[in-house]
Formats: structure tokens, sequence, C-alpha cells
């Protein structure tokens, strides 16, 4: 989990950054330890299961709040010794999970609020790439599935194996060959309460009384609320129709299509998407809502919150407005019919982000004053753009999306963090943990949310962007848009749209960073007169852009002297009349990341950075904040 440094754009204590997770909550309901067999022939062979290992939590995590891997673990483990006693019977031969892509899921239900269950039904059309026998396999952690068929036509015999969280659908046994190449299957089922299919009702303690009931999907939870292809590469449409109270209503991805109330005070809404999306986009909230919304140029943007909950919704408003603005001028225009922030209480995370709706933690958003509430808002408007108008090929991509979005909060920010107007990179924001790559390709997708994907991934974008130069940064980034739009990008190939601007090393060393574990670290050596030498650690090749030591006199005359590998850095006492600059355009985080020995540093290099004389008082107070404050 990662905390971001205490900041306020008022004079007000600030918030750590997103991602702050609360205690576990609600444990799925009871489910029967034995598969679901419904409809299916007796088969013929039998094959003992065994349970995968378990999944290990980051090493060495002592918060007692969990963190999104932690919550992943859980319910995996929760999961696993629930049904560890069975040994179900082996499913017809699985087809491959590339042999078919999903083109739309229509979701129709209601919410029971007496059993906190999910009811539904989900139409899944399916595309196969070839002529198709044997079982087709969906993930599925739902409580239980009762029937499966093909659409307005006859039973198919299914296996639901809770075990491995698995629909195997006989398409064989029930004939069905798939000769054109394309089926609607029908599932009934219900979902439990869990981390991603959350019921809040009232609570002691809490001012506000009205219930609602939310999904989330990122990584891998829509399957606990809907049988699907849970990979991050296969994109569909995407409807939900939900019954509810007269005083409900419900928000979801793209346009409203149907809003009505029957004679018996049912309220049936109805959202569709014209625009494929993959399943970690897609979700739904319910409950009581109160709606505060304005026009921005052709699009609605809405708070959505549980009527009663008191937040400064003018200004959270305009600041959204603003960012909206910031992010269309570096970017693209906004990609999606609406904008909806839906504040959420018991959240488990700080914000997730969904395709034209995220969810936010109300305890994190109502107060946009706070550096970090706004921040929050910021970092999952910009998904808008990466993570959501173009979404990422695998979760060892997550870097893409996150990184991205680090930055444009940052950028979001800029108002408050460069008010000189200096262009600086605002790195200083940053903050990177040893150990933690951006991209961690051992890691399971739910163990992938450290502070690597973040702010290291951010890192690397801010030192691809002071090489290449701001121009050719956001025009990369605008092509990576234009030719990706509703599309899914990886990791290779996101890079090479910037190889043509950056030379053979620089690239080399960009993809070296990609997979960084290690920090770079500066060492101190002291010497004799008075001598200090700077040199660079570097083993893992983590860094892209030399650190950068520039010293000014009083006459705003000035000598660069990067650091880098092969490349030491030396100062003696002699030079005291200098003032020292660490990192001039702010690309990287705070130096102090970096050090190794950092009592020499604080001793021998960081009182440079203050003016020894006054002469240098003026420049010291014409640079830029972030430099004042070093």
């Amino acid at each position: 989990m990662k905390a971001k440094r205490v900041k306020c754009l008022v004079p007000l204590s600030g918030l750590p950054f997103f991602l702050i997770f609360f205690a576990l909550g609600c444990q799925q309901g009871p489910q029967n330890s034995k598969q679901d067999v419904r409809s299916a022939p007796p088969l013929e062979s039998k094959m003992p299961v065994t349970l995968n290992q378990a999944q290990k939590g980051p090493a060495g995590e002592t918060s007692t709040l969990p963190t999104r891997t932690q919550v992943a673990e859980a319910e995996y483990l929760k999961d696993q010794s629930r049904f560890s006693e069975s040994l179900p019977t082996a499913p017809a031969e699985a087809s491959s999970p590339h042999a078919f892509d999903v083109l739309r899921y229509d979701l129709k239900g209601s919410f029971d609020w007496d059993k906190l269950r999910l009811l539904a039904t989900v139409d899944v059309s399916i595309k196969f790439a070839q002529n198709f026998e044997g079982a087709l396999v969906l993930e599925s952690k739902v409580l239980q599935v009762n029937a499966v068929r093909q659409k307005q036509g006859a039973a198919i015999p299914f296996v639901h194996d809770k075990l491995k969280n698995q629909l195997h659908i006989d398409l064989a046994a029930a004939g069905i060959r798939s000769s054109n190449n394309e089926l609607t299957l029908s599932i009934d089922y219900e979902a439990g309460q869990s981390n991603s299919l959350r019921p809040v009702l009232a609570r002691q303690g809490d001012p506000v009384s009205s219930s609602v009931v939310y999904t989330t999907a990122e990584p891998l939870g829509a399957s606990r609320w809907m049988p699907c292809h849970n990979v991050p590469s296969d994109r569909a449409l995407f409807s939900v129709q939900m019954k509810m109270n007269s005083n409900e209503a419900l928000i979801s991805n793209g346009d409203l299509v149907v809003d009505e109330t029957d004679f018996d005070k049912r309220r049936t809404m109805s959202y569709q998407t014209k625009y494929p999306l993959p399943t970690y986009l897609m979700a739904f909230a319910l409950g009581d809502f109160q709606v505060v919304s304005q026009k921005t140029g052709d699009f609605p943007v809405s708070i959505w919150a549980r009527r009663g909950v008191q937040a400064d919704y003018p200004m959270l408003l305009t600041e959204l407005t603003k960012m909206m603005s910031t992010f269309e001028k570096l970017l693209t225009p906004y990609p999606f019919e609406k904008y909806a922030v839906v504040m959420l209480p018991d959240f488990p995370a700080g914000g997730i982000e969904h395709a034209s709706i995220s969810f936010q933690a109300e305890s994190r958003t109502g107060q946009p004053a706070l550096f970090g509430d706004l921040s929050l808002t910021a970092h999952e408007l910009a998904h808008q753009w990466f993570g959501d108008y173009v979404s990422i090929e695998s979760w060892d991509d997550l870097w893409i999306k996150e990184g991205m979005a680090t930055l444009l909060a940052n950028e979001a920010m800029r108002n408050d963090e460069d008010k000189t107007r200096s262009h600086i990179l605002l790195g200083d924001l940053l903050a990177v943990n040893d150990g933690e790559a951006a991209r961690d390709r051992g890691l399971s997708p739910g163990e992938k949310y450290t502070s690597g994907p973040y702010d290291r991934g951010a890192w690397i974008l801010g030192q691809i962007r002071a090489l290449v130069g701001e121009d050719n940064f956001w025009g990369t980034l605008k092509r990576v848009l234009r030719e990706n739009a509703m599309g899914n990008v990886g990791s290779e190939e996101f890079l090479e749209y910037f190889r043509p601007l950056l030379g053979n090393a620089e690239f080399a060393r960009v993809q070296s960073a990609l997979d960084a574990k290690a920090l770079p670290k500066i060492v101190v050596e002291t010497g004799a007169e008075s001598k200090q030498t700077l040199t660079l650690e570097d083993l893992s090749g983590a860094l892209i852009v030399p650190f950068e030591f520039r010293f000014y006199k009083a006459n705003n005359i000035h000598v660069n002297k990067p650091l880098a590998l092969a490349q030491a850095v030396e100062f003696t006492d002699a030079a005291l009349d200098s003032l020292l600059v660490m990192d001039t355009l702010d690309i990287h985080p705070p130096f102090r990341n970096f050090t190794r020995n950092q009592d020499l540093f604080a001793q021998h290099i960081e009182p440079w950075v203050l003016p020894q004389s006054s002469d240098l008082h003026p420049l010291f107070l014409s640079l830029p904040g972030v430099h004042q404050a070093q």
C-alpha cells in the first residue's frame, strides 16, 4: 500500500494518496461444498482435483489496513477452504481460452435485500475462432448456477466447478457444434455478497441510513457477480437491467435506455454501452442516491452519493471540469457519453475506475480542497483515457494505465504544484519503493498492486518525457489513443511508439527499467581535503535519465554535473559559495529515495541546497517550490 506525503490546497490537514483499504467486511454467504452439476448426463471419467497453492501476500507487509492484494488473497483462501473437501467429477474437455471471443454480456436481475443476493440472468453472446466442439469454459465465482440454455432454446448440460471457479458448458453433449461460429447462452445464477458485490445496509454510527449495493471488478472480481470470460484483452458490449424499489436508482456504464415504474411501484432501469469493454471495467451500483450534475460540453458530469451524505458538491464539479479540460488539451476529447463519480460507503479501495463511471470511497472524495481527495478524483478521471478508452492487453501491462493515471493526476495538480510555471515534471510527488518493479511478471494479478505500476510506472514515463520533449511525448500519447481506441495495448507495443524518438541506448535503458526491482543508489564517499565524491550503483538498470546536480553562482552562471554509471560527481567545501539545485527539471522522486548513506548525504551534500551568502538569496527565492523545499 502506497502513502503520499500529506498536502493540502487550503490550510487543512491532508490525507494519504489512494488505495487505502479498509478492514475486510462482508464474507460471502454459505455455499455448497459440492459441484453444481445440472442437466448433465453421467460423465465417463473422473479425475482428482487438487488445490492450487495459496497466493502469498507481499513480503514484509505489516499494515493493519488490507491492501487490494490482501483482499484478493483472503477471498481466495476462504474459497479454497470452503471447497477443499470436494473431488469433483471431471468436466468435458475444455476449450482453449483463445478459441472464442465474447461479443456482449446482457445482465438482467434484481438484488434480494433479505438474502443479500443478486438474482440474475446473463445472456453471453460468443463468437468462436473456428468450428467449436467440447466444453466452453467461463470463470465463475458466483454462489450458484441454476441453469444454462441456448437463448430461447433447450437446456445445456453444465458443471459449476467451485474449486477451480469455472463454469464448464458442455456444448457437445447438447449437440451444439457452432457451425455458424456464433452462439448466445442464457445463464441463470445467484451471486452472494463478497468484496466484489458489496451490499451496505444501515450501520450503527452512520448518520446516513440508506442502503446501497455495488460491484467491483478489477482485477478479477467480475466473476464473483457474473460468469464471464475474465481476461482484460477480451472486450465486449455490456448492458445491465435491474428491478428495484421506486426510491432507488441504478448507475452503470453506458447510456440510460430504460427508466420506468410499473403498477406495483417497482422501478426498472437499464444501461447499455455502444462500445466494448473488458470485464474489469464493467460495474453497477444501486441504491437511494442523490445526484448533482452539470453539462460539460456535450455530455453530463455528475456526482452520485447516498441520500444525506454531505460533501462540497459544487467545488467537486468545478474541479472535475478543470481536470477534464486539462486532460483533453493534453490528450484527446473525453471519449465517453457521460462521466459520473459515485461516492460509496465501506469501499474496499480509494477509487476504482470503470468506463464512464468511477467508484470512490465517500470518505475520500467529498472535500476537493484536500490534496488527497482531489488527487484521487484526478487519478480515476485520467483512467477514462488510459485504462478505459485504451485498456491493457494483460495484467503484466498494469503499469501502463496506472503509471499514466498517476502522471496525469499530478499534471492536474500543476496549478498548485508549479506556481512559478517552470515546467518541472513533478517527480517529487512520486514515492518509489525498493524491490517493487513497474512490471513484475512473477506476481499474480491481485499481487501486482504495489507502488511499482503506479509511482515507478509514472517515473519511467516521466524520464521518457524528459528525453523526448513535451511535444513529442504528448503527441505520441495521442497517437497511442487514436490507433488503439476501444482496444488494448501491451507493454512492448506501447514502448515501440517511443522508439523512433529515443536512441538505441536510451530505448534499451527504458526496457531494462520496466522490470527493474532494485532502486539505483547514490553513494557518498568522503576523502582528504574536504572532498566528497558521489557515485552511482544501479545493479538492476532502473535509471534511464542521469541524476543531475547543478551549481549556481550569484551571477546565475551554473555548472551541470550529471551522476550516471562510471560518471562520478565531486564536491569540495571550497565550493560553498555556490547554490546546489538537485534534479533541476524534477524528473525523479526525491533523492532521499536513492541515498545509500543518508547521514553522509545530509551532512556533506544537502547544506549546499540552502544559500550560504546573501548574494544567493534572490536566486534561491526564484527557484520552483520543490527546489526550495529540498
